[in-house]
């Protein structure tokens, strides 16, 4: 945000009007404040401990250029059209923000620059989510059918805006053809705990088992206590909903794991 101020000379809030909103033909946005009266602005919930209720205040001048967007699911409709069609970007300038971005090791994130790009629902999608108090919002464009999906919500509670989009997107684009390859040698091969740092610096474990057929299932912090299939891809991949987990060999014997959930790449040895 600062960056922009200082080679733009007009303030933030001013730039994304102008060369942002205004390009894009969103009329309903604009930088939040406290003291802007917005006909039919929403107000944002959370769940308390007798249920809803107002979500704590927040001063929009705190996550400036990180967030303090008001706006509408029309509005996020409009920016993902402009965005992908051209009125924002040069050819050039996209094709690089799209990019998924590469490990030194040559590792293919599903996270390009500021846009998590790979699939969702199980079809070809760029992507992102947002969070702030009291809103939570995500909005994915699926290239192959130029189909664009926004959706918004003013309770940080259990519904969670990537479902919705998940659905509408399976919905619309109906279900995946199947990508389904051999498991890589035995079960056991995997099986195990596996331990390292998370994204925010905490000790995190994922736990992989077999169930009686020999698929394997992933307990992880992402998906929950219950344990997940996992989907062979082939070559040591496998697919859990829109994440990717690598398996690491050293010597033939599997010693890791790295698991891609698009905003973060985990990386757990075995124990």
């Amino acid at each position: 945000g600062l960056i922009v101020e200082r080679t733009s000379g007009i303030s933030y809030a001013e730039y994304v009007r102008t060369q942002l909103f205004e390009r894009a033909g969103m009329r309903d946005s604009r930088y939040c404040d406290a003291s802007t009266v917005v006909p039919r602005r929403a107000r944002g919930y959370q769940l308390g401990g007798q249920g809803l209720e107002r979500a704590h205040y927040l001063d929009h001048t705190w996550p400036f250029a990180a967030g303090s967007l008001c706006s509408t699911v029309a509005d996020l409709d409009a920016w993902n059209r402009a965005l992908h069609g051209g009125k924002i970007l040069g050819a050039g300038a996209y094709r690089e923000m799209i990019a998924p971005g590469t490990l030194a090791d040559g590792t293919t994130l599903g996270y390009a620059k500021g846009l998590g790009v790979g699939s969702l629902a199980g079809h070809p999608a760029i992507h992102h989510g947002g969070a702030i108090s009291g809103f939570l919002s995500y909005v994915a464009w699926f290239p192959e059918r130029e189909l664009s999906i926004a959706v918004s919500v003013n309770t940080m509670g259990p519904v969670q805006p990537l479902d919705v989009v998940r659905a509408i997107a399976r919905s619309v684009l109906g279900e995946p053809a199947a990508r389904v390859a051999r498991l890589e040698g035995k079960a056991a091969d995997y099986v195990g705990e596996y331990r390292g740092v998370g994204g925010l610096g905490e000790e995190m474990v994922m736990h992989v088992s077999a169930d009686s057929s020999g698929a394997l299932l992933l307990q992880s912090p992402f998906s929950g206590p219950t344990p997940r299939p996992l989907t062979p891809l082939g070559e040591g991949t496998f697919g859990l909903d829109d994440n990717r987990v690598r398996f690491v060999r050293e010597d033939g014997r599997v010693t890791g794991l790295s698991f891609d959930a698009t905003y973060a790449l985990i990386v757990l040895r075995r124990e």
